[in-house]
């Protein structure tokens, strides 16, 4: 499950990111890691050398992450020719099933190559932080996503505002329902 929100967060937020260079692109997401840093770092309650061994670890499981699900757009845009929001709107009745088999396919490598390198960043943090900081980072990462989610990944006021919030994205209410 965990899998399919992240791949679509990156569906959803493409088309966002598709209309920016590459240096914009670079300014969204570094906004984006720090609103990130920022929150992981007074959810999980780090001193600042706990954060700074844990941000040097999860800025290259972000990293890692990140390509799996770039490397799994561009499949999916090599294939059908479509952004994943064209395709949402066009159905995938004008694909062929040998098409739509080699999608699902790739689906699956990438989740479990996400798996492989979720399991491999776990063990490198159970050097670093309590396994308990472990489970509730993930819990948090949900948590950040849904407010990219909501918010969106910039306002209206400036591309690289990542965050959004009055607050520059340092609180997230966990107790709001989301549709």
């Amino acid at each position: 499950m965990r899998v399919f929100i992240l791949f679509l967060m990156c569906c959803l937020t493409m088309p966002t990111f598709a209309q920016l260079d590459e240096a914009e692109w670079e300014a969204v997401h570094d906004k984006m890691m720090q609103c990130k840093y920022e929150f992981l770092q007074k959810e999980l309650n780090f001193d600042a050398n706990q954060m700074q061994k844990f941000w040097t670890v999860y800025k290259r499981y972000d990293k890692e992450i990140l390509d799996c699900h770039l490397r799994e757009a561009k499949t999916f845009y090599d294939l059908t020719g479509m952004s994943p929001r064209q395709f949402d709107k066009c159905g995938n009745d004008t694909l062929s099933d040998a098409v739509l088999l080699k999608l699902l396919d790739v689906h699956c490598a990438t989740g479990r190559q996400l798996s492989e390198i979720e399991e491999r960043y776990i063990n490198e943090y159970k050097s670093i932080i309590p396994l308990q900081k472990i489970l509730k980072l993930h819990a948090l990462e949900k948590v950040f996503m849904r407010k990219m989610m909501t918010e969106g990944p910039c306002d209206k006021s400036s591309k690289a505002n990542v965050c959004g919030s009055k607050d520059g994205g340092k609180e997230i209410d966990r107790n709001k329902k989301t549709k």
